[in-house]
């Protein structure tokens, strides 16, 4: 009869404690700035993604501990995550990665993939169980160059040729 108690308790203690780390393990969401994941510039810009993460319990910090990315081509990635600690309750935001497209990059081309997060919970300092990792949908688009530049590049142009024009008619431009 105590070796069944045992085990029922055992059983019982088993399941109890892998419903808590299934419970923390959800509790928290990590979301992109913009909203959305996507972000774009034209060749040789530099675009920026933020995060907003929450911590959905209200007992243990949320230590973030490690970030990855899927690949990306056509420019130079860089993580500027600060890795923070988020308290109990509370929403942490912040800068998360960087993407400097190369002077080449193709306009049209896009990178798109995951940003993964992953975390542990603490108490007092102690380890209390994984914190499992949430992941996050990008999109990096190159554009074209804004329009206001190409038309202030085309004024310029149209100037420079109606002052040469307006001098060769004033007889001050001489041509070989």
């Amino acid at each position: 009869m105590k070796k069944g108690m045992v085990f029922v308790i055992a059983t019982l203690l088993l399941v109890l404690g892998s419903a808590q780390s299934d419970a923390l393990i959800t509790d928290w969401s990590f979301t992109l700035t913009p909203p959305g994941g996507t972000v774009g510039g034209p060749p040789g810009s530099t675009v920026e993604w933020g995060y907003s993460i929450t911590n959905l319990n209200g007992t243990h910090p949320l230590y973030l501990t490690s970030l990855s990315a899927d690949l990306f081509q056509h420019g130079d990635p860089l993580d500027i995550f600060d890795y923070p600690v988020v308290s109990p309750g509370a929403t942490q935001t912040g800068p998360l990665y960087q993407l400097t497209w190369y002077s080449t990059a193709p306009v049209g081309f896009s990178n798109s993939g995951k940003f993964i997060l992953g975390a542990d919970w603490y108490d007092n300092g102690s380890w209390v169980d994984t914190g499992g990792e949430a992941t996050a949908d990008y999109k990096a688009v190159v554009t074209p160059i804004p329009g206001t530049l190409l038309l202030l590049g085309s004024g310029l142009v149209g100037l420079v040729g109606f002052g040469r024009k307006r001098r060769k008619s004033s007889g001050r431009l001489t041509t070989p």
